[in-house]
C-alpha cells in the first residue's frame, strides 16, 4: 500500500529535517499511520505492507535513536501551512494536553491536573505527561466558517520533583515556546517561498533551535 503522488509531494519538504534513510522509513510509518486501524508501530508496518520484509526494529529506531530535529520538522510544517494563513497577523494558540501513563520509570511523568475529569468542586489529578503545544490557527478551504488549531511545536512540562531529580534549580517556564513563537513570526515575515531548492540549515529555520534525537526527551528542552 502506498501514498498517492500528490500527498508525497506535500510531505517531501519534511526530508529537510532528517537524513534520506530516516525519511524513507518515516514515510513508510506515515503511510501505515493513515491506513492502520490501530496506530502502533507494528500495526502501521502491517498496514503499509512492509511487515516481514524489513525488520521492525529499524522503524522503532526512527523514534528512539535516529537523529532528526523535532523543532525543524514543526517549523517546516508551519511553512507548508503558510498558504492557508491570511495576510497580516497570524494567530497562535497555546494549550496543554494530558497523556495518561502507567509506571514510575516512564521519563517525565508526574501528577497533573486533568481538566477533562475535574469539576469546579472536585479537582482530579492524573499520572502521566503534560504536553504544552503551540498551534497555528488556520481556516481550511474545505470547511468554511470554521477554524482549526494545527500543532507545530511542543514541549514536555516537567514538575518540580522531576526537575530536582535532574538537578535543575528553576521552575519550568513557557519561555522556550515563547522563543519558538517569535521564531514562527520571523519565518512568516522572511519566507517568500516554501519550495527553496537549497537544503535549509538549523540556523535558517530557527536560531536557538538545537538538533536533537527524535525521542520524547527531545521535546523537553
Amino acid at each position: 500500500m502506498s501514498l498517492v503522488a500528490s500527498f508525497v509531494e506535500i510531505v517531501q519538504p519534511l526530508n529537510w529535517a532528517m537524513s534520506t534513510p530516516v525519511f524513507h522509513r518515516f514515510l513508510i510509518v506515515l503511510t501505515g499511520w493513515i491506513f492502520a486501524p490501530r496506530r502502533t508501530v507494528t500495526g502501521m508496518l502491517v498496514a503499509a505492507g512492509v511487515a516481514g520484509q524489513q525488520h521492525h526494529a529499524a522503524f522503532h529506531r526512527v523514534f528512539s535513536k535516529a537523529c532528526w530535529s523535532l523543532d525543524q520538522l514543526g517549523l517546516i510544517v508551519f511553512l507548508l501551512l503558510k498558504a492557508l494563513l491570511p495576510e497580516g497577523t497570524v494567530k497562535l494558540s497555546l494549550d496543554d494536553t494530558e497523556a495518561h501513563k502507567r509506571g514510575h520509570k516512564v521519563y517525565g511523568v508526574g501528577m497533573h491536573h486533568d481538566p477533562m475529569l475535574s469539576t469546579r468542586k472536585q479537582p482530579v489529578l492524573t499520572w502521566g505527561h503534560s504536553w504544552v503545544i503551540l498551534s497555528v490557527v488556520a481556516a481550511l478551504p474545505c470547511c468554511p466558517g470554521r477554524v482549526f488549531s494545527l500543532p507545530i511545536l511542543f514541549r514536555l512540562y516537567l514538575t518540580m520533583t522531576r526537575l530536582r531529580v535532574r538537578g535543575a534549580r528553576t521552575a519550568p517556564t513557557p519561555s522556550s515556546l515563547s522563543r519558538c513563537s517569535r521564531c514562527c513570526a520571523r519565518r512568516t515575515r522572511s519566507c517568500t517561498s516554501t519550495s527553496s531548492p537549497t537544503r535549509p540549515t538549523p540556523e535558517s529555520l530557527c536560531s536557538g533551535t538545537s538538533r536533537a534525537t527524535a525521542t520524547s526527551r527531545a521535546g523537553c528542552r
